[in-house]
């Protein structure tokens, strides 16, 4: 059976690591680094040929800034339950 191998790639940089380190060597950033498969090693390096530095356009986030009213919602009458679910549930809907 073949060994699954793996390399740690930052989040904050793109950087590639062949083993897990609490802070990034190539921009110093903590608990960046995330552990991703790889295949196709390079001889004696440990990290893959395919792996390359991955740059922040990786992920795309969504702006948390107000966008117009929120949802709509509704009340289960079960207090302890609204509160945990932001005041009401969110009709799907709506969403």
């Amino acid at each position: 059976m073949a060994k699954s191998d793996t390399a740690f790639f930052c989040q904050s940089c793109g950087g590639v690591s062949a083993k897990w380190a609490g802070r990034c060597e190539a921009c110093g950033a903590w608990n960046s680094l995330i552990e991703e498969a790889v295949s196709g090693l390079v001889p004696g390096s440990g990290l893959a040929a395919k792996a390359s530095p991955r740059g922040k356009d990786r992920l795309t986030f969504a702006s948390l800034g107000a966008q117009g009213l929120p949802p709509p919602r509704l009340i289960s009458g079960i207090g302890e339950f609204d509160r945990v679910c932001g005041s009401g549930v969110v009709p799907a809907s709506a969403l």
